[in-house]
């Protein structure tokens, strides 16, 4: 029983570091500190995707301009031509503002071919703790707004890096990893089947015992 009872223990520590390991992700080296920017549909004349978030003025990170996105060019980065008195820098609708313009978590937003990425100051999860749903704006070349999208929903992906997906007036928010409710259902059902194996292993020891006293005892009856 000894024995079973350290293979057990092994079986079980294995369970447990699988279930950790699948909510962690097979790559484990997306920067949390870095938001992708993935737009599937935009309108004409879109120049970039902006990032909205409820933000109070009093908000510590709340600052009046942080700063234009820039692209990556042959000599390094280039500032947007997006000012202050730009729409997208005035813009404000049921509390909802510029991310990248207005808080100074947000410490660079680079527009590049191959794609757009947001560096933060804050894991981008406790960017989206903090802030709530997200919300985008398609913004043209001289800082105006084309359109805005609904508030993100949440998704969970562990093969893929923490982004906002725009798609037409739908947006969402993806954190890398997966659901800490899958977490919580595959915990349990993993201590459920280890439960399972004690209870056959004490059933089957059970058997064990019983058989081998019934052989003792008609062992004794035939020596009589």
């Amino acid at each position: 029983m000894g024995k079973f009872a350290g293979k057990l223990g092994a079986f079980a520590l294995v369970v447990w570091l699988a279930v950790l390991t699948a909510a962690r992700g097979y790559a484990l080296d997306f920067d949390p500190m870095q938001l992708e920017v993935e737009c599937k549909d935009s309108p004409e004349g879109t120049a970039y995707v902006d990032i909205l978030v409820q933000l109070d003025v009093n908000d510590e990170s709340c600052i009046d301009f942080n700063g234009a996105p820039v692209q990556a060019a042959e000599d390094g980065y280039v500032p947007m031509d997006i000012g202050r008195d730009s729409e997208i820098a005035k813009f404000c609708e049921d509390g909802y503002v510029s991310l990248t313009l207005h808080s100074s978590l947000v410490k660079r937003y680079v527009i590049g071919d191959s794609g757009c990425h947001i560096e933060l100051g804050i894991r981008a999860d406790d960017l989206y703790d903090r802030y709530g749903e997200f919300r985008a704006a398609y913004v043209g070349y001289d800082g105006s707004v084309l359109a805005v999208t609904g508030k993100t929903s949440r998704a969970y992906d562990n093969r893929a890096p923490y982004a906002v997906v725009i798609d037409g007036d739908r947006a969402e928010y993806r954190s890398f990893g997966i659901s800490p409710t899958l977490v919580v259902l595959m915990a349990a059902g993993a201590l459920a089947f280890m439960g399972l194996i004690v209870l056959a292993a004490v059933v089957t020891a059970k058997v064990f015992v019983a058989a081998a006293r019934k052989s003792r005892a008609d062992g004794g009856r035939r020596e009589r």
